[in-house]
């Protein structure tokens, strides 16, 4: 990693970010995501991140279950696992809350896709 891939922010505000890995098998890109950093000190912070949740994935890390629960009317059509190799491993048909049996999945960082007949997270 050169320190061009490393940005240390010291500022607040929003920064856009978007990962890519162009030596990976992965057969998708990541979605630009925009982060907001409070530099303040405290305890205190009125921006609430589940307010924006379409889905919670939990727990994490797993390693016999894992359950995906879907909200404000967001249920997905399918639920794709993906090894760090960009290896598809898993497949589920989704509902409001999927339960994924992972026992049989070596330890490691995995990737999930969800897929809706027109838009893809």
């Amino acid at each position: 990693m050169s320190n061009e891939d490393i940005l240390l922010i010291t500022a607040s505000g929003k920064y856009e970010c978007k990962v890519v890995n162009p030596n990976s098998n992965c057969p998708f890109d990541t979605t630009p995501s925009v982060l907001e950093y409070d530099c303040g000190v405290g305890i205190e912070n009125n921006y609430d991140y589940t307010q924006n949740l379409f889905w919670s994935i939990f727990p994490n890390p797993a390693s016999e279950t894992l359950a995906i629960k879907f909200t404000k009317n967001n249920i997905q059509d399918q639920i794709q696992i993906y090894n760090a190799m960009g290896h598809l491993v898993k497949v589920k048909e989704a509902s409001e809350l999927a339960i994924i049996n992972i026992s049989a999945l070596p330890a490691g960082v995995y990737f999930i896709r969800l897929k809706t007949i027109n838009n893809q997270h």
